[in-house]
């Protein structure tokens, strides 16, 4: 009788262990959002991950670190992820100040940043704004 009962406790126990885990929606969108950054990496296998949370416009913000066609890791590049278009953007920190402007805007739509160099880039962008508008007007 002891072993029939100790044997149907530890059914038990097993069965409660084996109930469904409810997901967190940001969780979720926060592990959709690495894989699909992952697949658009050099070395999908070498990404690190750090500062991802999700953002205030139903997107996910964060830095990835991975290896470069040499091998070497590239730096941290900020990234964001639409959760509902299932979009994915990395941003180029090596483009000129022109490109960091116009992605510090997609970002900051996204309510999301490019890192340290936000604040400039808004401005340069904001800059290049006002001259083009003068030659147009001209």
């Amino acid at each position: 009788m002891t072993i029939y009962r100790s044997s149907y406790l530890a059914f038990l126990v097993i069965v409660a262990a084996c109930k469904p885990v409810p997901i967190d929606p940001k969780e979720k969108a926060v592990s959709e959002a690495q894989q699909a950054v992952v697949l658009m990496l050099k070395d999908p296998n070498s990404a690190e991950f750090r500062q991802v949370k999700m953002g205030p416009k139903e997107s996910v913000c964060g830095f990835v670190n991975a290896k470069n066609s040499f091998g070497g890791f590239s730096g941290f590049s900020a990234f964001y992820y639409n959760t509902k278009t299932l979009e994915a953007y990395i941003h180029d920190s090596n483009q000129d100040w022109g490109g960091k402007g116009i992605d510090a805007e997609v970002f900051a739509e996204q309510g999301c940043t490019i890192g340290n160099e936000q604040t400039k880039a808004l401005e340069v962008r904001r800059l290049l704004n006002e001259s083009n508008e003068r030659v147009l007007a001209e």
